[in-house]
């Protein structure tokens, strides 16, 4: 049976809660506290599995093998609350594809396969006048929606180039024949912001759609939905990271039964399963040489403080630690010789440090999908409070488009 947005919200929440120590600190910014407050008995059974085994549980494929109940009931109960309908709405009729995805890359392809007919069911279904994608860029999503499935659309966005890239983009396509049924598109730079009036383009005959609300953009157009009276709203939540923090350093947008801060919010945007088995092993790679280089500072040189090191390409991680190490202590004024960092790397105390400090992370990992329906469950029952009709769903591929969660909401 369908749970209700409050009682999901309710039964996550209990979870949440009940489990706050296994994904509250973040593994290196609060270590060694980290792995101290994650559960022991968790802790030793990971250690104990292999790593075959530690994918197919960090993928959520599989967790019969987990021989500690709790964890294991813990782990199934998350995916069953994770688990959401997928709406997908097959393309009909067929359109030139080449036509429609000028100069789009994979995952923004694959994102407006399945939004394109939503959108257009939308349309037939409640009768609004013109879509607002918020946030559209070179609108290439407006403008296959408009020409390829005849929604008129405006397409919105901060940044002035984006928008005269978008322009460019639509002249170049003018000679081709316009389909039966295309209607207009248009482009407007709009910088949504907190606190301040809607916009006259958004009206009760517009329909919002928000594909990537970055941090707190997702509040501000469920304000704009409720002031304009707008037809709806589809929402995807994204970079929840970015949200704005308080002085008491939770989410200021974020649930007021348990705050989150910027660290849980980090870990709600990351993407929250290995697809692959050779995304995982990656991942292995990328945190042994993070965490020896933490341990490195904490132990070898008495730096009882986290650095953050930043994002870097995954060929970074494929060699030495050392050629790895070396620069980003650098940079830090932090001197150390190639032979010290390689053999300090292979320290049986460092290698099993390491380990634990993974099956940490694996244990906290599991709830980030949990963290972000959180957040969006929270979202959803405001919308209702606001006297529309709401519903969850997966919209994408999560192995091609992570934050694939939209929020549908329409007005009664």
């Amino acid at each position: 049976m369908l749970l209700s947005l409050q009682d999901h919200y309710n039964e996550l929440l209990e979870i949440l809660r009940d489990n706050r120590h296994c994904w509250e600190q973040e593994v290196l910014n609060f270590y060694p506290a980290s792995i101290d407050s994650a559960p022991r008995e968790w802790m030793e059974a990971l250690s104990g599995l292999s790593f075959d085994q530690l994918w197919l549980m960090d993928s959520k494929q599989d967790f019969s093998f987990l021989a500690i109940k709790g964890m294991r009931q813990c782990f199934e109960k998350l995916e069953l609350l994770t688990a959401l309908p997928t709406k997908v709405i097959p393309v009909s009729p067929e359109f030139n594809q080449a036509d429609a995805f000028f100069g789009v890359k994979e995952k923004k392809r694959h994102e407006i396969q399945r939004i394109a007919p939503v959108i257009k069911d939308l349309k037939n279904q409640i009768q609004f006048k013109r879509m607002i994608d918020i946030g559209g860029g070179q609108g290439h999503l407006g403008r296959v929606v408009s020409k390829h499935f005849g929604v008129e659309t405006l397409s919105v966005d901060r940044d002035p180039q984006l928008l005269q890239q978008g322009r460019k983009n639509v002249d170049r396509l003018k000679h081709r024949v316009m389909p039966d049924g295309a209607a207009s598109m248009e482009f407007a730079q709009i910088n949504i912001q907190e606190n301040e009036p809607a916009p006259d383009c958004f009206n009760h005959e517009s329909f919002i759609l928000g594909l990537h609300t970055c941090g707190d953009l997702a509040w501000h157009l469920m304000d704009y939905t409720d002031q304009a009276k707008s037809k709806g709203l589809l929402s995807f939540g994204c970079c929840y990271n970015k949200m704005k923090v308080s002085k008491d350093g939770f989410a200021h947008f974020g649930p007021a039964e348990l705050p989150l801060d910027q660290h849980t919010l980090t870990l709600a945007t990351r993407g929250h399963r290995s697809a692959s088995r050779s995304a995982f092993d990656l991942k292995l790679q990328v945190k042994r040489h993070r965490y020896a280089l933490h341990l490195f500072h904490y132990h070898e040189r008495n730096i009882k403080r986290f650095y953050p090191m930043g994002e870097t390409h995954p060929r970074e991680y494929q060699g030495a630690f050392s050629e790895y190490a070396l620069p980003r202590l650098e940079a830090y004024q932090i001197s150390a010789t190639k032979d010290e960092l390689e053999e300090f790397y292979e320290k049986d105390w460092v290698v099993a440090l390491y380990k634990k400090m993974l099956c940490a992370n694996l244990i906290r990992w599991q709830f980030g999908r949990a963290l972000e329906m959180f957040i969006l469950l929270d979202r959803a029952i405001k919308l209702s409070k606001m006297g529309l009709e709401v519903e969850l769903a997966t919209y994408f591929d999560e192995s091609l488009s992570p934050r694939n969660i939209g929020i549908l909401a329409i007005r009664k």
